[in-house]
């Protein structure tokens, strides 16, 4: 149950890092949204003027959407899509914020617009505005969580291989829509699994969107019942590549240790991580990084969870473990998430009698009782030294 509440607190997180309400100002009775440089949306082919250098797009006239009885217009529009000036799209909007009917008109025309010009900074703002609508308004993914729109972007994708920004836009899309379990069925069934490898393989070296990469997995794991769709698609051996790959960055060893973390909460699937080597990467992270609290955290979790079965006991005195979780304690002895994820390792491997004597060789008894005496008032960690105290007897 603690893992649960730390893995939901891991989530709510997730959210802070991909929300961004800066990007969302309220100006008189209007929603601007803030883009970067310039952005646009394309009503239809016939209003849609492209100059000789197809860098300037124009709408002369406004866009009337007619719905029972209510017209929502759209002002004209001058794009100039190599511009440096922070230009924006106005939304028209007399509430907090837009009407879901109103934000449903504006995803099918950033569609149309995706269809009818190929051009690159197009695509990249469409993506971006894509992005802002999902993490802003939770509304529009019933809109945006559709196959053509997913496919769309996988098109824009799979045809700019060098386009950082494009592709760093679309994964911060595919979080925003990862992070509500009841999208990850039709993400799934729309392909994102092989889009997210794509992506991974494609800018192996480009860690802001590797790290993006990461959150839309780290999401989907969450979620058990995906876990079978990942392991179809080789997701754990594409991480363990760019752990391999990025050794000495924190940021991918710590996303990448809490996807094997939540991976390994499936029982079945633990065999498959140490035959992938992966328990070995993870083993690694913590020892090339022994200072980094998140590393440090998410490392110990994963091999408290592997503790647990007894079965992988002596694969794990084979790696040398203890050691390691030693030195952790001993270097992060005030903190007490870390304290807790190490301790539970060992209660978890002092279940098992045959281990116990092995246990008390590394002298985890002294640094118990040390925590016993630093923390007092800590329930959870008194629970599980004790526990371990015992066991040790």
């Amino acid at each position: 149950n603690n893992n649960n509440k730390d893995n939901e607190g891991e989530k709510n997180n997730q959210q802070n890092i991909t929300s961004n309400s800066e990007n969302i100002t309220q100006v008189q009775n209007q929603i601007v949204l803030d883009t970067y440089d310039s952005i646009l949306i394309i009503p239809s082919s016939d209003s849609l003027k492209i100059d000789d250098n197809e860098n300037n797009l124009t709408n002369d006239s406004n866009y009337s959407v007619n719905y029972k009885n209510k017209s929502v217009n759209l002002p004209p529009l001058n794009i100039n899509v190599n511009s440096s000036a922070n230009n924006s799209i106005s939304i028209d909007a007399n509430k907090t914020e837009p009407d879901s009917f109103y934000l449903k008109q504006i995803i099918l025309l950033i569609k149309q617009s995706m269809q009818i010009h190929i051009n690159l900074n197009l695509q990249k703002y469409a993506c971006r505005v894509f992005a802002e609508l999902a993490i802003n308004f939770h509304q529009t993914h019933q809109y945006l969580l559709d196959a053509e729109v997913i496919n769309r972007v996988r098109i824009v994708i799979y045809t700019n291989v060098n386009a950082t920004q494009l592709y760093f836009e679309s994964c911060r899309f595919f979080t925003a829509l990862a992070f509500y379990t009841e999208n990850h069925a039709k993400l799934i069934s729309y392909g994102i699994i092989d889009i997210i490898k794509q992506i991974i393989f494609e800018q192996k070296y480009k860690i802001e969107i590797l790290k993006e990469a990461c959150k839309v997995l780290i999401l989907l794991a969450f979620n058990r019942e995906n876990h079978q769709f990942l392991d179809s698609k080789l997701i754990v051996l594409s991480l363990n590549d760019i752990m391999q790959l990025h050794k000495k960055n924190e940021n991918i060893q710590v996303k990448c240790c809490k996807f094997f973390e939540l991976f390994a909460t499936i029982t079945k699937d633990q065999a498959k991580l140490f035959d992938l080597n992966i328990v070995q990467s993870v083993k690694q992270a913590m020892r090339l990084h022994p200072t980094s609290i998140k590393i440090q955290k998410e490392a110990a979790r994963f091999f408290g969870i592997l503790a647990l079965q007894e079965e992988n006991h002596e694969k794990l005195n084979k790696l040398n473990m203890h050691p390691i979780i030693l030195q952790t304690m001993q270097i992060h002895s005030t903190n007490e998430i870390i304290l807790k994820e190490t301790i539970r390792y060992i209660a978890n491997f002092s279940n098992s009698s045959s281990q116990r004597q092995f246990l008390k060789t590394i002298g985890f008894q002294s640094i118990l009782n040390q925590c016993l005496n630093q923390f007092p008032n800590n329930l959870q960690l008194k629970e599980l030294i004790h526990i371990s105290l015992e066991n040790l007897k």
